[in-house]
């Protein structure tokens, strides 16, 4: 980890870790649950803050004496990454959904699908055991730099006031460097099995190849097999990421014709 993360990762309140940790893209962020904030003894949670959302961290709006992050070199001036409205995409058996844009006053409804999740599910998302709560992970996930981060999350009009309220999350961060992207995508345990995964990798490569990107990748660990058979599905390739082979990187290039999933794919 360079000096500049370092002093950055203190001045957001995180520690800045050596040996392996370090090292590491899953590297762990401390942050302090609602008990402390009442007033009884500290706890505190470990949570994973990944190299891209380690990035989003910094660049937060509410984080004013860093830097904002650069437009990245290969967008025009003008290019806007941003979704414009709500949009409706088809699971199974025709169930329709809309996609809109996360908001920064999102965090109660994403401590809400969190609650709804297993709690496995949340750790092979954050890579870490996660108790769900507003926090600097929920600011982390809302209050990002939206230049260079799209986030939209999944809902069903067809409840009451939005009542089932998050379904699903996916996310996509452009480099600064390159015509390259890291994403993310988690669906409520819930809602797991009925296509909305593979609803939202499609709508997340849409993005990338409206943008004109390369390739996207992912970071993912090595237990999570739906999410790495979802990945593999629309042509990911994955290679091992750490010595210890807990984290596996997977790429899908961009170039040529779309993948097209199989039946089984169309499931997750």
């Amino acid at each position: 980890m360079c000096i500049a993360a370092k002093t950055a990762l203190r001045e957001k309140g995180c520690p800045a870790r050596g040996g392996a940790a370090a090292r590491n893209p899953a590297a762990l962020c401390t942050f302090e649950t609602p008990q402390h904030a009442r007033g009884s003894k500290p706890r505190h949670a470990e949570i994973p803050i990944q190299l891209h959302e380690r990035r989003l961290m910094l660049a937060s709006p509410t984080n004013t004496g860093l830097p904002a992050l650069r437009r990245p070199a290969h967008l025009p001036r003008s290019a806007d990454t941003r979704p414009t409205s709500d949009k409706e995409i088809v699971v199974g058996r025709g169930r329709r959904l809309r996609l809109r844009p996360i908001r920064t006053d999102d965090a109660g409804a994403l401590v809400q699908m969190g609650l709804r999740s297993t709690p496995d599910d949340l750790r092979l998302r954050f890579f870490s055991p996660v108790r769900p709560a507003v926090g600097h992970l929920t600011s982390m996930l809302t209050e990002f730099d939206r230049e260079h981060h799209i986030a939209v999350a999944a809902y069903d009009p067809a409840a009451a006031e939005g009542g089932d309220g998050i379904l699903g999350v996916v996310r996509l961060i452009l480099s600064r460097e390159a015509p390259e992207g890291e994403f993310a995508i988690m669906v409520r345990s819930d809602q797991a099995g009925h296509g909305l995964g593979h609803a939202l990798m499609e709508e997340m490569l849409g993005w990338a190849r409206e943008r004109d990107l390369t390739r996207v990748r992912a970071e993912i660990l090595f237990e999570n097999k739906r999410m790495l058979r979802l990945a593999k599905a629309f042509g990911g390739v994955v290679q091992p990421q750490t010595q210890d082979f807990r984290t596996i990187q997977v790429t899908i290039e961009l170039d040529g014709e779309p993948h097209r999933p199989t039946p089984r794919a169309r499931k997750a």
